[in-house]
């Protein structure tokens, strides 16, 4: 027998805790903690970097060559600080200043990660990202993370028969009814199966706030599962999607998923509140009570949205007529600037958000996703004799093929087109990969 391969399957766990007054003070300290650390780590950078930016544009000026400024770094002696360096400077420093010594009191992991996130965010600048900002401390959502160390079994710890989070420091506080969700019947399904919180290790907690006041926690979790193997497909069992604005997503079958257009709805009552607020003096009791309903309404859109979209992938994804999914790699900045496009439009419907989705879940359960090329004109040709006609308008729903006078529907049949392109586009791969090398002919020529 053949033993199986384990593969390490990341998730996360979200749901709400309901902290009382003291827990929540606990909390918002935290949070405040990281911002700051990130903050006065970024300063302690900026002062290092700014001067050699400022040495990296005259070198390139003066020789007038073009060159990045990580490749510049490497040739000045001066020595590297990075964010390894402004953690041991927030330590060892920065705490013991006057006025700071309420750092003691906070979970020092916290303080810790938001650095770590900010080495990251220099790794990518590197890379070609933007410099690091700095963050707002009163702006939401607000977060802090605390890793779980599984050899000492210290730090965060999630209590599930009594549901109830355990934090480092202030213990004490925790011990009362804190989580009102049942966590033992939180799962997750990979291929066939189904596994339950418990049956993973948990990596890290992030507890976060949002502007409403609610509190959250989200849970990272990792299991050693089988390998899950993709699935075999043919044009029986695959389906191609067409995404859209109107109906937000049209299967080849004839299947149209419409677009809620959460925001469209909600722009009336929007309106109404953002002038109410403009009314309000800046920092009063009553501006602030306006600014709250205005973050409750973006809320609702935002979770109406988020719900929308993963009942209607997971309904895709785990489809067992599915085992291939063929879609446009659309370019979504691109089509909001579009004329006939509204980029609030292509914002509210979530396009991005939902390719994502129906990616990740494919791969959960053992499914093939194929993305066709953008610029493929699966909108203009005729699934029927493929004819290819020069314009086609936004605002043309249906149209007749000048050719076999096929009346078509525009976006079942773009469907069709992108579901055949992309069959065709895994038979050319798979028959890259059944083709032997050059070098193993030669080694069978030899043995004949």
């Amino acid at each position: 027998m053949s033993e199986k391969v384990l593969v390490e399957h990341k998730r996360v766990f979200k749901f709400r805790i309901y902290p009382t007054k003291e827990q929540e003070s606990f909390l918002t300290q935290n949070c405040d903690a990281s911002t700051i650390a990130y903050n006065s780590a970024l300063g302690y950078l900026k002062d290092y970097h700014e001067p050699l930016t400022k040495q990296w544009k005259e070198h390139c000026e003066k020789e007038g060559v073009e060159m990045k400024y990580h490749e510049y770094l490497k040739m000045v002696d001066k020595p590297k600080l990075t964010a390894y360096d402004a953690k041991k400077w927030f330590n060892n420093d920065f705490k013991k200043k006057e006025g700071n010594e309420w750092f003691n009191e906070i979970i020092t992991a916290g303080t810790a990660n938001s650095i770590l996130d900010l080495d990251k965010a220099f790794k990518n600048f590197f890379r070609g990202a933007g410099y690091p900002k700095f963050k707002q401390v009163r702006r939401f959502p607000k977060a802090f993370r605390v890793e779980r160390n599984i050899k000492t079994d210290t730090g965060a710890k999630l209590h599930i028969k009594d549901r109830r989070l355990e934090l480092p420091k202030f213990k004490k506080i925790f011990k009362n009814y804190l989580i009102k969700t049942k966590v033992s019947k939180l799962d997750t399904r990979v291929g066939d199966k189904y596994y339950s919180l418990e049956d993973g290790v948990t990596k890290s907690f992030t507890v976060s706030a949002t502007s409403t006041g609610k509190w959250f926690v989200a849970i990272n979790v990792t299991y050693l599962l089988p390998e899950v193997k993709p699935k075999s497909f043919n044009k029986d069992n695959s389906i191609g999607i067409d995404a859209g604005l109107e109906d937000l997503l049209v299967l080849d079958d004839g299947t149209k998923i419409k677009n809620a257009k959460h925001l469209k709805k909600q722009e009336k009552r929007l309106r109404i509140n953002s002038k109410r607020l403009s009314r309000k003096k800046l920092g009063s009791k009553n501006w602030k009570k306006q600014v709250k309903i205005n973050a409750r309404i973006h809320e609702k859109i935002a979770n109406r949205r988020s719900d929308f979209a993963h009942k209607a992938t997971h309904e895709l994804a785990y489809n067992d007529s599915y085992n291939a999914f063929m879609m446009e790699d659309l370019d979504l900045k691109e089509m909001g600037a579009k004329k006939g496009y509204r980029g609030k439009s292509v914002a509210d419907a979530g396009l991005g958000e939902i390719r994502r989705q129906i990616e990740y879940k494919a791969g959960w359960a053992g499914k093939t996703v194929i993305k066709v090329d953008r610029y493929f004109p699966s909108s203009k040709t005729c699934n029927c004799c493929g004819y290819v006609v020069d314009k086609m308008p936004v605002k043309k729903r249906h149209w007749i093929c000048p050719k076999c006078g096929t009346r078509l529907d525009r976006d079942i049949n773009a469907a069709i087109n992108v579901k055949n392109k992309g069959l065709e586009e895994a038979k050319a791969k798979a028959k890259v990969k059944a083709k032997p090398s050059s070098k193993k002919k030669r080694k069978t020529l030899k043995k004949t």
